[in-house]
């Protein structure tokens, strides 16, 4: 009997040394589960935060499109306008003149003539051969600007 009782003790013992170690797990498992809905509630939130500025630059993006479509219609516009004068005032003097001899040669005309733009061209072609590759695409661009818009 005695030594029943001794290994009711022992085992009783064993028993509620495994329970303790059974509760120390399951709570390191819900602090660990608790950690996890932690971390996982703040990455919700940074995105949504994300999302928020996405659609903020999205909004601005298409606020610039807008507005840049309409600097376009207005530089157009003015360039019209300020050929339609150029017209008038090249016009104005050249039949009141009299002879249409010097339409071709006048200054306006001199400098914009085709055959003028194209030596312009050749020789700025000739000096991008000597340049290394990024000055060339530099030099490029800056003429790609000039003979689109030859008032640059």
């Amino acid at each position: 009997m005695e030594r029943l009782t001794l290994e009711n003790r022992r085992h009783g013992s064993n028993l509620a040394a495994v329970e303790d170690m059974m509760n120390e797990r399951v709570l390191e498992a819900r602090r660990e589960r608790d950690h996890m809905a932690q971390q996982l509630h703040v990455a919700f939130e940074e995105m949504a935060v994300r999302d928020a500025a996405l659609a903020d630059s999205a909004a601005y993006m298409q606020s610039l499109r807008r507005r840049n479509a309409e600097l376009q219609v207005q530089v157009r516009s003015l360039l019209a306008q300020r050929s339609q004068q150029q017209q008038q005032q090249g016009h104005a003097p050249g039949s009141g003149g009299g002879g249409s001899g010097g339409d071709g040669d006048g200054d306006a005309s001199g400098v914009f003539a085709l055959s003028n733009v194209k030596a312009k061209i050749e020789e700025a072609v000739g000096e991008l051969a000597s340049m290394s590759e990024s000055d060339r695409k530099e030099r490029i661009k800056a003429l790609r600007l000039r003979f689109t818009n030859p008032h640059l």
